[in-house]
């Protein structure tokens, strides 16, 4: 009884008896909240992804295929590698083994005999126009060929220029060895002045043509010649006559 009595004495007297503490369910309703505005979110993207039509991909149109037609080339009258337009310049020298059969003209000099009808047909009627056309050059081998070079360069020299200036003028007047027309047998020069107008006019009505006119200088890499005409063959000279292109020209649009 005493014991209780001291007990109960010694207990503050304003002591309040002790309650269990209870936790705050903060965090639990933080996650359910989260929970919720997660299964809301991933609720309506569904929802609105069910209502939204999706993009139609448009339909695969098979375009028939393109028709590229190309032309034929059109084919020359005679071919190309006939001995007829075998080209020769100083981009493209004769070969040192062009062998040529000769037929000899009136005056000695010799021409290509394949040539020959055509050439007599042509100076025949020209000096049935009233004219007297001369063939001062025909034929040439290669020794013939540089020896002509060389006078040339020699003039020029003595005229003032240089070994290199005459070399170089000279070229646009005069072949070197093995680059001349007149290896050929097919070329003539014509030197009479009155015929040259006719000539102009009507060789091609004998397979003839000028070789080197005056607005064909960059094509030909020689000066104008009036007196130059080569044998190309009746096809090849009246297309060439009709369509104003050079030898050069001529080849190169068939090639």
């Amino acid at each position: 009884m005493e014991q209780t009595q001291q007990r109960t004495q010694q207990r503050p007297q304003n002591a309040r008896p002790r309650r269990k503490k209870r936790r705050a369910p903060i965090r639990e309703l933080a996650i359910c909240a989260a929970v919720i505005f997660v299964a809301g979110f991933l609720m309506g993207f569904l929802i609105r992804g069910a209502f939204i039509p999706k993009e139609e991909k448009p339909a695969e149109t098979t375009l028939p295929p393109v028709e590229t037609t190309t032309e034929p080339k059109a084919q020359p009258p005679v071919p190309l590698d006939d001995w007829r337009l075998v080209l020769v310049n100083a981009a493209n020298p004769l070969p040192e083994d062009y062998s040529v059969s000769m037929t000899q003209l009136s005056d000695g000099l010799q021409v290509d005999k394949r040539c020959y009808s055509d050439l007599q047909a042509m100076l025949d009627a020209c000096g049935a126009a009233g004219l007297s056309p001369r063939i001062e050059s025909a034929y040439r081998d290669r020794a013939a060929q540089d020896a002509r070079f060389d006078a040339e360069m020699t003039r020029l020299v003595e005229g003032g220029m240089n070994h290199a200036q005459a070399e170089q003028e000279a070229a646009k007047t005069v072949a070197a060895a093995g680059c001349s027309e007149h290896h050929l047998g097919l070329a003539v020069d014509i030197a009479d002045k009155d015929s040259q107008q006719w000539l102009q006019e009507h060789s091609w009505e004998y397979g003839f043509i000028l070789r080197y006119p005056s607005d064909k200088t960059a094509e030909t890499g020689y000066a104008y010649d009036p007196g130059h005409y080569r044998y190309v063959g009746r096809e090849a000279a009246k297309e060439m006559w009709e369509s104003g292109l050079c030898l050069e020209e001529y080849l190169r649009q068939y090639q």
